[in-house]
């Protein structure tokens, strides 16, 4: 017997309301299910390089700072882009490593 057949209405929506805020509080800690990453990452392929860097999203970040269309002048602009996460932080010093190039701050400091 389907038990799903036997909520109420009522039941069924405040079953959504919660499994909603469960996702949301999981995506605010960085975790996400397969299905989720997947359509981040077709998310990614589907959109232009420079849109992809403009994205709040942490996968679509990650995947644009290690396109190979984004250029070796490019990468130490987007240095302060890229302090937000600790893993946008590694995937960046990795690119710059990689690439030879060094990372520049736009942000100067108040000393």
């Amino acid at each position: 017997l389907d038990k799903w057949r036997l909520l109420t209405d009522e039941e069924k929506l405040r079953y959504h309301e919660q499994e909603s805020a469960l996702n949301n509080s999981r995506r605010a800690e960085g975790i996400l299910s397969k299905s989720e990453f997947y359509g981040f990452l077709f998310e990614f392929l589907s959109m232009p390089h420079v849109k992809a860097l403009d994205s709040d999203n942490i996968v679509i970040l990650a995947m644009a700072v290690l396109d190979r269309r984004l250029g070796k002048r490019r990468i130490p602009k987007l240095y302060d882009r890229y302090q937000s996460h600790p893993l946008l932080k590694r995937l960046y010093e990795f690119r710059c490593e990689v690439e030879g190039v060094t990372a520049i701050s736009k942000v100067k400091d108040a000393s």
